[in-house]
């Protein structure tokens, strides 16, 4: 059971903010609501955002959590912070007192990158709550429409979703918005999703040094305000380094990012360094930049190869080569790690739509880009063929209008 108020929270938290300002860095105004388990599953279903719409998906995405957490299989975020201003962090109500002092810490590290980052320029922080409420309100008032209604609406977002990710250089969903066969209401709902998937794709891009510069501070601040405090110090420590423990079975962003800035602060002995490094890079310059080879000895990074044997299916690769694993991690983080799929041609008369898949040695999963097509047929609202690689030969995988699927070689 917790034993402290919210005026302990309060005075943690203006000792924290006094160390932030003292530190330099350049926060938004910072707001926080203590919420339950409950609300905080919620929340995270519904992509950290209290109003956003509604949609199966999210449904689903709560039951996951749910019982993925009643299963022991997963834990609760301590935290959720919104990219807003004023920014807005979720705290869990049943966080210990040392588990929140970490936290709002680790809170300030977020606000700061947010507002400092360079892909984040083009957000309007001070819009962000208003402007996903409003689009709630425009798909509720599609809903209702009765010359619209809820399935179409919710068939739409389906076919929305499955490519809005689709914006490495320019948007999928923009084009069919410019040159779809598309009523003014459905190309309303397609700038909604784009507009949204806008907002959340920086955040995608600096997972590793949005996570690694939180926790960075968060070690900093708490090791200057907890050290002469017995008690809470030693929590801090086993939280902190539990945030930080190396995973078996994928890359630990806190770990990564964590690692990486405390040796780029010994290297250049400075803040302002890191500071720099925190305005100009995206993980995927990050890592290129200064995940070295020595570093990567140091955190014992390693991919896996299939073992000859039937069990276990996978198993390390038995000699390391550390450029391959730096590669392949680079391959795996932010947009790199989602296909890219661009419009090819297309003949609006015969309603016939040309993709292509910007092959890197890496080939579609089948079913998966079969599900794909269908919705993309469904906007299109006709033949649409997708040229890609299969079996590293060039094949064109086919979607009817019935949303019948076949290949054909190229």
């Amino acid at each position: 059971m917790n034993t402290y108020t919210l005026l302990d929270l309060e005075y943690w938290s203006k000792e924290i903010e006094t160390m932030i300002i003292k530190e330099g860095l350049d926060c938004y105004l910072q707001e926080f609501e203590l919420v339950t388990l409950e609300d905080m599953m919620c929340i995270q279903a519904y992509m950290g955002l209290p109003t956003h719409y509604s949609h199966w998906s999210f449904g689903k995405a709560y039951m996951r959590l749910k019982n993925f957490y009643e299963q022991g299989l997963q834990g609760v975020p301590y935290e959720i912070v919104i990219h807003s201003d004023p920014c807005i962090a979720y705290l869990l109500k049943n966080n210990s007192l040392v588990l929140q002092i970490l936290t709002m810490a680790h809170v300030y590290g977020h606000n700061d990158f947010f507002k400092n980052n360079r892909l984040y320029q083009d957000i309007q922080p001070k819009r962000s709550i208003e402007m996903f409420h409003t689009y709630r309100q425009r798909l509720e008032e599609y809903r209702e429409h009765p010359f619209v209604g809820d399935q179409r609406v919710e068939s739409l977002l389906d076919r929305a979703h499955s490519i809005r990710w689709q914006c490495h250089e320019e948007s999928l969903l923009q084009f069919f918005i410019d040159h779809g066969n598309l009523e003014e209401w459905e190309k309303e709902v397609l700038y909604i999703i784009k507009e949204e998937t806008r907002y959340f794709k920086p955040q995608i891009e600096t997972k590793i040094i949005n996570e690694g510069w939180a926790t960075w501070w968060h070690y900093r601040i708490c090791n200057q305000l907890l050290f002469q405090r017995e008690d809470l110090y030693l929590e801090f420590l086993v939280h902190h380094n539990q945030i930080t423990a190396p995973r078996w079975y994928e890359v630990n962003p806190y770990a990564l990012g964590f690692y990486l800035f405390e040796k780029l602060f010994q290297q250049y002995g400075t803040i302002e360094k890191l500071f720099e490094i925190r305005r100009m890079e995206r993980d995927v310059s990050f890592i290129r930049k200064y995940l070295t080879e020595e570093r990567c000895q140091e955190l014992n990074l390693f991919l896996y190869e299939k073992n000859k044997k039937k069990y276990p299916p996978f198993k390390k690769q038995e000699e390391r080569n550390i450029a391959k694993v730096k590669e392949q991690l680079l391959l795996s983080i932010g947009m790199e790690g989602i296909p890219c799929i661009q419009p090819l041609d297309w003949d609006i008369k015969k309603r016939v739509l040309y993709l292509k898949h910007e092959y890197d040695g890496r080939e579609l999963d089948f079913m998966y880009a079969s599900e794909t097509l269908k919705y993309i047929a469904g906007l299109w609202k006709g033949k649409v063929i997708l040229r890609t690689y299969m079996d590293e030969k060039k094949q064109q995988l086919i979607c009817e209008p019935d949303k019948k699927i076949f290949v054909q070689n190229k």
